[in-house]
């Protein structure tokens, strides 16, 4: 009976030298690992534009001035006359045409025309493919550097242990806008530049 409980104390002691070596073989294989942010980077043109502003002979609308007493307080309104306006939104593809328009609203102003109008707002369509895009340049440059790293400590990447895309930023080209924690979406510019990073890690063999 002594030597059958030593037998079952000998190998539970095997097993959990087993266990235990395997565990600290993952624990260290996890830190084996190249960790490296890719950028992706491209500029584009805005194929949409969003115009609007106010034409003053619509809309009615009563005016008044405040009335102060001889001690300074308030006392109540006095009408002055109507004001009439109109709210106008032109959103079209012919970002040449509405932005050449909205550039030449003196003349209108000129003519007695009584008009104000916003700067026009910069859109483009096809933001999902250039994010697309983004990722796939970024990943490929994260990539890039890690091979690189490897090779010059002598050995090889794997396969991904993790990766994290970072906001992704629309800035005016060639502007020095500042990014932003949450993502930056400039749309006072026809000419923009998107910008992602992509953080990943790889295991190293």
């Amino acid at each position: 009976m002594k030597n059958a409980k030593y037998i079952w104390i000998a190998v539970a002691a095997v097993v959990c030298a087993c266990v235990l070596g395997r565990a600290y073989t993952y624990k260290y294989r996890a830190q084996d690992t190249i960790l490296v942010t890719g950028l992706g980077e491209t500029e584009f043109t805005s194929d949409l534009i969003v115009w609007s502003g106010n034409l003053a002979f619509v809309n009615v609308e009563k005016q008044y001035d405040p009335v102060f007493n001889a001690n300074g307080n308030w006392a109540g309104q006095r009408f002055t006359g109507y004001r009439l306006s109109q709210r106008f939104t032109v959103e079209s593809s012919e970002v040449e045409k509405v932005e050449t328009i909205s550039r030449e609203i003196s003349s209108l102003i000129a003519q007695g025309v009584s008009i104000e109008a916003y700067a026009p707002d910069y859109y483009y369509t096809k933001l999902d493919d250039v994010k697309m895009g983004l990722i796939e340049t970024a990943s490929a440059d994260a990539r890039m550097r890690a091979e690189k790293i490897a090779r010059n400590a002598g050995t090889k990447i794997g396969r991904v242990a993790s990766a994290r895309m970072g906001v992704f930023q629309i800035t005016g080209a060639n502007s020095n806008e500042e990014f932003s924690a949450g993502g930056s979406f400039n749309t006072a510019s026809r000419q923009k530049k998107a910008r992602i990073t992509m953080r990943i890690e790889y295991r190293v063999k």
